[in-house]
This record gives structure tokens, C-alpha cells and sequence, in this order.
């Protein structure tokens, strides 16, 4: 069985080049202040530290502020400054290579969430936070052209009854929506930790781990490659699955580790895979591995490949 969990050598190590530096200060190599910018002065955003470039989280919170430890016990909560830079047109979000401690964040559309890689920048759910995690704004282009990139996030097993879900409470994902290097981890089973509503979505590298699971719904939706490891599932229709797709080109998907009683893909559209790649744990079973929908009629699956550990996994129709 392939395994894509990090080592916890280096889960430690990269966990701990977060956390090297707690303290928000002032970047090295500043020579000045960054003033108010226009954009800033059009959504009504007075910077409280000017420290930091245009797009920083840590220009939108007061000096003194603390970076999270990742499993988000402590630190300063960024989640009003990670908003407030959400909600300025023009200007996109920077991560710097931190742990940024939140609750729940509203991306409207036509923004950009940059961060500096998956084992970099991370967004750490605080402790007790419950709701969605992260989703779009809402209305008829509230979730339009989001781009996100270079991020993870750890879920820290909040309650939450929602993950990255963006597209299901307005018009779809929508037209040039993007996602790539994103990796969302660490959330309660019952729902997709990866939940895109998305028409002509391109979307690259995306990592669903410890969650529900991922589901990629809408039409003309472009994935390079997606990742679901040990995933717990959710419900579609009568079934439960830890991956849902509607009408999508998937490059190559990996479904790892998942628990027993779920199929690993369930086909809601005309879903056509270059490459999937199916790893068991010893003593799986379900009812099916691949459950094709009603809606489903002209799908496609190329390279499939199954591996198991131990005794031949227990599929019963």
C-alpha cells in the first residue's frame, strides 16, 4: 500500500519551521512604512500595523500578535484580519510561512488566498470552532474566480458541519475559479472536507486527508490531481462514499486508506479518470469500491490500479 501520510519526523520538523518564529513583528529588511492604499481606503480598511505589505494578514491585526502553535491551542486569532484583507478588492491575500490561527473565513468572489506551499502556510482551526470552516460569500457572483493556492489546512477536529465548501450557497463555482496546492486535513466524517460546486473550475493539487472525504460537483470541471487519504465518508443519495464527482476531467485521483463500508468513488456525473489508483487497509470491506450513479451515462476509467494489505478486501456486489 502507498502511503502519502507525512513521517512524523517530518511532520515535527515542518511543523516546527512554522512555529520557529512566534511573534508577528515588523519584516526583516524593512526600510519604512507601507501607507494606506487606495484599495484599502475604497473598502473602508485602516491598517493597524504598517509594517506590512499591502495583503498581509498581519497589517490588518495589532503589533504584539502571536502565530499559532499548528495544533491550535494558542495563539492570536487572524480570523478578522484574514476577512478583512478578503474583503479588499484588488488586492490579494498573502500568507507568509506561519501557522495563522482562524475560525471561519469568507472568500468573495474574484479574491485570491496565497500562501507559500501546503508544508508553509497554514491556516489552523482554533479550538472549539464550529460552523464552515471556510466557504464563499454568497450571491449570484459570490463565488466567481475565487483563487486559493499554496495553503493547507488543519481542521484540528473542530466540530465543524462544514469544510472548504464553496459554490453551494449561490451561483456555482463559477466561471475561471481556481484551486491548486491545497491541502485540507483533520475534520469530522459526515461531509466533504473538500466541497466545490464548480462550472469550468480548473483545479490542480488538491489533498483531502482525515476528513469526510472530497466532492467535486458541477460541469466542465479540469482536476490535474486529487488526493483522498484516510477518509471516513459521507452521504450521496442512499450511499456513502469519500468522493463524489459530477461532470469532471480528472488527471489522476488516489483514494487511500479509506474506512469500511464506503466506495471509494461515486460517479453523480459523466466523470472521465486518466488514472485511479485504489489502496486498501487489511479487513476492508463495503458493498462496492465504485458506485456509478443514475445521471452517470458516458464515464470513463483508464489505469485503474488496486492494492490491499493482507487478506483480498471483501466487496460484496
Amino acid at each position: 500500500m502507498r502511503r502519502r501520510d507525512l513521517p512524523a519526523a517530518l511532520f515535527a520538523s515542518v511543523a516546527g519551521s512554522a512555529n520557529t518564529t512566534r511573534s508577528v513583528s515588523p519584516q526583516s529588511g524593512t526600510a519604512g512604512q507601507f501607507p494606506q492604499t487606495s484599495e484599502e481606503t475604497a473598502a473602508g480598511v485602516v491598517p493597524l500595523n504598517h509594517a506590512y505589505v499591502p495583503g498581509r494578514p498581519e497589517r490588518y491585526i495589532a503589533p504584539g500578535s502571536l502565530y499559532a502553535a499548528i495544533d491550535g491551542t494558542d495563539g492570536t486569532d487572524f480570523t478578522l484580519a484574514i476577512n478583512t484583507g478578503l474583503l479588499i478588492r484588488g488586492q490579494p491575500v498573502v500568507l507568509g510561512p506561519h501557522n495563522y490561527l482562524f475560525s471561519n473565513l469568507v472568500i468573495p468572489g474574484g479574491q485570491q488566498l496565497v500562501g507559500q506551499g501546503i508544508h508553509h502556510s497554514n491556516l489552523v482551526c482554533k479550538v472549539g470552532s464550529t460552523g464552515t470552516m471556510a466557504t464563499d460569500a454568497g450571491g449570484r457572483h459570490g463565488a466567481a474566480k475565487i483563487d486559493i493556492r499554496g495553503i493547507a489546512f488543519y481542521g484540528n477536529h473542530c466540530s465543524y458541519s462544514g469544510g472548504l465548501r464553496l459554490g453551494h450557497n449561490t451561483v456555482p463555482f463559477g466561471t475561471e475559479g481556481v484551486l491548486d496546492c491545497v491541502w485540507v486535513r483533520d475534520l469530522p466524517g459526515g461531509f466533504p472536507g473538500i466541497d466545490i460546486n464548480g462550472n469550468v473550475a480548473e483545479l490542480g493539487f488538491l489533498v483531502a486527508q482525515e476528513t469526510g472525504g472530497l466532492q467535486l460537483a458541477g460541469t466542465a470541471v479540469t482536476v490535474l490531481q486529487l488526493e483522498c487519504v484516510g477518509c471516513s465518508g459521507f452521504q450521496v443519495g442512499t450511499s456513502k462514499t469519500v468522493c463524489n464527482f459530477g461532470d469532471a476531467q480528472i488527471g489522476a485521483l488516489e483514494v487511500e486508506a479509506q474506512v469500511s463500508g464506503t466506495s471509494a468513488v461515486y460517479l453523480t456525473g459523466n466523470a472521465s479518470f486518466g488514472m485511479l489508483t485504489i489502496s486498501l487497509r487489511s479487513g476492508f470491506a463495503s458493498e462496492h469500491l465504485i458506485e456509478i450513479g443514475p445521471g452517470s451515462t458516458t464515464w470513463s476509467i483508464h489505469n485503474f490500479k488496486l492494492y490491499f494489505q493482507g487478506a483480498p478486501p471483501r466487496i460484496s456486489r
